[in-house]
């Protein structure tokens, strides 16, 4: 299965370590196309890329990809062109949210039908869903 996740980059790294954890769970359940999401500093693999390289690069990864997995925990317009492009295209997509307060997602998230957005609290709560997400999908 191919996986492309994706995060706040630019917006905020404060839950980055939470990256990392997603990223490594993910590796369980197939190819994380881009786990450079999780890096302290990412660069998107190279030193010199341009942001229309980025862009192209993105969406031609979330394209070949079966899921998308987005941490919708720190808002990122980002994050949510690439969770509409998802939708979209029909691409299964699996939003995280690190806390309780499901308030702090967007309406044009939590509204949106075409994906399944599912809270986490700690490594053990966040394992639970993605195999839960993983074994009924």
């Amino acid at each position: 299965m191919n996986i492309f996740f994706t995060a706040a980059i630019r917006g905020g790294r404060e839950h980055q370590r939470n990256y990392q954890t997603i990223v490594s769970l993910l590796k369980t359940h197939g190819t994380v196309f881009s786990d450079h999401v999780a890096n302290d500093m990412p660069r998107h693999g190279e030193t010199a890329i341009s942001v229309e390289e980025v862009h192209a690069r993105e969406l031609e990864r979330m394209e070949k990809s079966d899921v998308i997995v987005a941490d919708v925990t720190t808002p990122s317009l980002g994050v949510g062109y690439l969770v509409g492009q998802a939708s979209r295209l029909g691409k299964k997509i699996l939003c995280l949210h690190y806390g309780d307060d499901d308030y702090r997602v967007s309406g044009m998230i939590s509204g949106n039908t075409n994906l399944t957005l599912r809270m986490y609290h700690d490594d053990a709560s966040l394992a639970a869903v993605l195999e839960e997400y993983f074994i009924t999908k």
